[in-house]
């Protein structure tokens, strides 16, 4: 049979369909592989860029900018204000003997040390007397942890953030990588007018490792290193060869994924880094590469099962043309319906294909928002890439704040609203607390703004009244280019909504004629009642000042730095009552001014609390060794001068101890205790009565007599007289 069949047309028309089947799935198996695995290349590559774009922004526009613009000038205005006559004096005189305006300045600097969970260390470098002041006081800079600083013959880097080494406290003197700003004093002071420093150390580790605390669940972790290579931190801790791997792959920019064993590390060159910082991110490709072979091996099993079937075809068209013929016109009328069972290898081919569109409709959408977020950002070199938002139009970024509701449940609402709407949107959450809505429109619409209003206010219609929401306005603008500056406009505005209680919407036009002013509101009064005021007077001074606050006047940066200066205040004066130095009372911001007023009225009230039930207790303790020693020395001549040297007090405080507990002054207290002494031993003794007036303190035995009778009403010789005959009545027998 073999024989007979072998170089016979069926044996070589059968081999060739065979030969056609088999080519056919090797060409489909390798093309279905490398979409497989190009797809998954550009996905790790894409995924990862954004991932560590996202961090870099967060490091260095979010996390070390805001410290500046925010924090660190806060910083600056909070000790210049508290502290602004040692700071000036110093600047000018030195420190001279005012030793006293040095541990105040240095008190003010470890309260405020206290309140920044990121800063290591704040210091000041007085040329005058070249000398440090930062929780301590350092008579030379040699002596101080800014002395490699201050000592070195390189010039200083100010205003501009740099990585350095100090020295730390620790006994196994190691160093510590720090994040440096360096302000000239005065503020902004140049080349001879400079006449020291303010010297700002942020923790280099935990700085990022809170950028990077969300990548220890999945075992991906973040580094960041200088240009030469040096480790500023990480998210966790990297091995030795990781880190050289990363270091040997640093000078090549156009490598920016490198796979080692079951990893993948992604690198972000330093010129992509306002402050010229290498990035890497090592993350496991595990799950990847079981989703890959799973992938593999279901192609093979498909192009098995297609080559069995390709076989049997073949048998059937070498032993019959029609066959085979009749055959596929019925697998063309009823593929479709036969593809959706999912029991064929045709079916998952189809299945396999459209998970791949929705892969590159995901993929296609992520990559719209990101174009959209670099475009707030002001990243708009696009160059290499398809364009997949508008270049030319009428644009208004959003800047909105909620409180009550998730933001993509609004934004459903938002999509409800808008459904006969003009304008386009496009919804990008920033963090917990921000999200930019970007709607735009082809042409050119000056009703762009009431347009937005209305379609806030209708779907926040929609929601329970515990809902609260603030969107900020920025500029229309007809260019792509001009939207970064529009949105940081509408952010601007958006912080306004900080001292309205109830939702709402505000214009960056509206803000923009604010000076800017510091609020003239005197701060030191608040210490003042804080150490000696009541609850009213209190209470007045907060209405007051959310009062003066709400003015159209003073900029959300001067607003919040008061709040800051006014909770620092309060934090001080309970952190002294708890004799507690370490732990000072949080500061969370609140949403709305009256909530962050209503904060500081409680805490300013649990001070007065604590401070009276500790001036009752304390007061009740002085006079209780007052009321003792008095009669220990009743016989003596007892003075106030006496009584302020036994209790450390000064004559004024204990007579005005004697009239708060008593009523009464000092010697018209000791004078009762005298006579109420003298009655006792009238009563129980039979001591001449000049005996004892003496025992009693009374130098005068006529000035005894007329004291007595003033208080008792008869003479001291009555008084014994009546008192021996009731004893005598009550000692008859019936």
């Amino acid at each position: 049979m073999i024989a007979r069949l072998k170089g016979s047309y069926f044996a070589k028309l059968m081999m060739s369909h065979l030969a056609l089947t088999m080519l056919l799935i090797t060409l489909s198996g390798g093309l279905l592989l490398n979409k497989t695995a190009d797809m998954i290349t550009k996905e790790m590559r894409s995924t990862g860029e954004m991932q560590l774009a996202s961090m870099r922004e967060t490091l260095e526009s979010q996390q070390l900018e805001s410290y500046n613009s925010a924090l660190l000038n806060k910083a600056l205005s909070t000790v210049r204000v508290e502290a602004e006559s040692e700071i000036q004096f110093f600047l000018t005189n030195g420190k001279g003997n005012n030793y006293y305006r040095i541990t105040r300045l240095a008190q003010d600097l470890k309260t405020l040390s206290m309140s920044l969970p990121m800063l290591h260390n704040l210091s000041f470098y007085f040329a005058n007397d070249n000398f440090v002041v930062d929780q301590y006081f350092h008579n030379s800079p040699d002596n101080s942890p800014q002395a490699k600083l201050l000592q070195s013959d390189k010039p200083i880097l100010t205003h501009q953030w740099f990585v350095r080494d100090v020295a730390t406290q620790s006994l196994d003197k190691e160093n510590k990588i720090v994040i440096t700003y360096v302000y000239t004093l005065p503020y902004m002071a140049r080349a001879g007018q400079i006449k020291g420093y303010m010297i700002v150390d942020l923790d280099a580790e935990k700085l990022i490792a809170s950028v990077g605390e969300h990548l220890t669940a999945n075992g991906e972790k973040l580094v960041v290193m200088s240009a030469d290579g040096q480790v500023i931190g990480a998210s966790s801790e990297w091995e030795d060869s990781m880190l050289q791997l990363v270091r040997k792959h640093l000078p090549k920019q156009e490598e920016q994924m490198v796979r080692v064993d079951d990893n993948v590390i992604t690198l972000l060159p330093a010129d992509q880094s306002r402050l010229n910082w290498h990035y890497a991110l090592l993350r496991p490709q595990t799950s990847v590469l079981l989703t890959t072979q799973k992938m593999k091996s279901e192609i093979w099993m498909a192009g098995l099962a297609i080559a069995l079937l390709g076989a049997i075809v073949s048998y059937v068209v070498s032993r019959k043309v029609y066959g085979p013929f009749r055959y596929i016109t019925q697998r063309v009328r009823s593929a479709s319906g036969y593809a959706k069972s999912g029991h064929n290898e045709i079916g998952w081919l189809e299945q396999a294909l459209g998970f791949l569109d929705k892969q590159r409709a995901v993929y296609m959408t992520e990559k719209r928002e990101k174009q959209w977020r670099e475009a707030i950002l002001g990243n708009l070199d696009f160059t290499g890439e398809e364009l997949l938002i508008p270049s030319e139009g009428c644009f208004m970024p959003v800047s909105l704040e909620l409180e009550g509701m998730e933001y993509g449940r609004f934004a459903q609402l938002l999509v409800k609203s808008g459904e006969k709407s003009p304008l386009y949107e496009e919804l990008l959450v920033l963090s917990a607390n921000e999200a930019v809505i970007v709607y735009w429109c082809e042409e050119w619409r000056s009703d762009m703004e009431a347009i937005i209003r209305d379609r806030l206010q209708l779907a926040a219609s929609a929601v329970p009244e515990s809902f609260r929401y603030i969107a900020g306005f920025g500029t229309a603008t007809n260019k792509l280019e001009g939207i970064p500056l529009s949105a940081a406009e509408a952010q601007t505005a958006r912080r306004y909504g900080f001292l309205s209680e109830e939702s709402g919407c505000i214009s960056y036009r509206l803000i923009e004629r604010r000076k800017g002013l510091y609020p003239e509101l005197k701060l030191e009064p608040f210490d003042t009642l804080l150490r000696s005021g009541g609850r009213h007077e209190l209470d007045q001074y907060l209405t007051m000042c959310e009062t003066d606050l709400r003015g159209e006047e003073y900029s959300i940066e001067a607003i919040e730095l008061v709040l800051m200066q006014l909770h620092l205040y309060a934090s001080k004066a309970k952190m002294m009552l708890d004799g507690n130095e370490n732990e000072p009372v949080a500061f969370v911001w609140q949403s709305t001014l009256g909530k962050a007023i209503s904060e500081l009225r409680q805490l300013s009230m649990t001070v007065v609390e604590q401070r009276t039930e500790k001036k009752n207790v304390r007061y009740e303790r002085i006079f209780s060794g007052i009321k003792e020693y008095i009669d220990l020395h009743i016989h003596e001549d007892i003075s106030l001068e006496q009584l302020s040297a036994i209790t450390s007090y000064s004559k004024q405080f204990v007579c005005k101890l004697f009239k708060e507990e008593l009523q009464l002054t000092f010697v018209e207290y000791l004078t009762i205790r005298r006579l109420e002494h003298a009655a006792q031993l009238l009563r129980t003794t039979t001591d001449p009565i000049g005996a004892i007036a003496s025992r009693s303190g009374f130098r005068s035995s006529q000035y005894f007599s007329n004291k007595f009778k003033s208080k008792f009403g008869v003479t001291p010789v009555q008084y014994r007289s009546t008192r021996s005959e009731i004893r005598m009545a009550q000692h008859v027998p019936e």
